[in-house]
């Protein structure tokens, strides 16, 4: 079961060692878009009534909480099809966040939180050839009255910046039954780009009488990850 405003977390440093954090919540329609960000600051401890009065600061976990908001766009026709809406955060998380609270918030009410643990001193890089995720792919298989059957594979890939090449092409054992198999290609370029999350279109295309025999499209992702789509029949 797919859980909506569900967000899947990833922090990382971009080149220059700033803490990035990525979240990509899947929403019900059409219509939700990302809206602002709000980090707030970890809040420590305090020991009540210490001696000599006031308050005194204690050893302890410290939670950064991030508030991710999502908006509903005012639209006649909202389409039902889980649209995932991405947010990319630059923290500077203090020496003592031990924590990351991320919480969704719908129409200015909270409707999903979740929290993992963080560590400030961790050198792990964002990985090149990764993506953040993959939206609105179809497969189409065209009948077309004169020619060869025409198999089409198109979709949008979601990347952590500009600065990344994608493309679909055959799998080395493409033909597994009724399965037709493609990788999907993701080359980071030579540069400097802006952090910001990027989305890319890409397709697939071949011609031939054998296609007829498949009923499914694999496509394998990064990560050793795979996304199956049924193929359409279209005349």
């Amino acid at each position: 079961m797919i859980d909506v405003f569900e967000p899947q977390l990833r922090l990382m440093k971009d080149s220059e060692g700033n803490f990035v954090l990525q979240a990509t919540t899947l929403t019900p329609n059409s219509c939700h878009v990302a809206g602002e960000t709000e980090v707030m600051p970890p809040r420590p401890p305090y020991e009540p009534n210490p001696p000599g009065g006031g308050v005194s600061p204690l050893p302890g976990p410290r939670v950064m909480e991030v508030k991710l908001h999502i908006k509903e766009t005012e639209s006649d026709i909202c389409l039902p099809y889980i649209k995932p809406v991405h947010h990319r955060v630059q923290l500077d998380p203090p020496e003592q966040t031990t924590s990351i609270q991320a919480i969704v918030v719908v129409k200015g009410e909270k409707v999903k939180e979740k929290s993992f643990p963080v560590d400030p001193s961790d050198e792990t890089p964002e990985e090149p050839g990764s993506i953040v995720g993959t939206e609105d792919f179809q497969a189409f298989l065209d009948l077309m009255p004169v020619g060869e059957p025409t198999l089409r594979v198109q979709g949008n890939v979601v990347l952590p910046d500009p600065g990344y090449r994608t493309k679909l092409v055959k799998a080395e054992n493409a033909e597994r039954g009724n399965t037709f198999v493609l990788n999907l290609e993701v080359e980071h370029l030579d540069g400097i780009f802006p952090q910001v999350v990027t989305t890319r279109s890409v397709e697939y295309e071949q011609s031939g009488s054998d296609l007829k025999q498949f009923d499914r499209v694999k496509i394998l992702l990064p990560s050793d990850k795979t996304l199956t789509l049924n193929i359409r029949e279209v005349q």
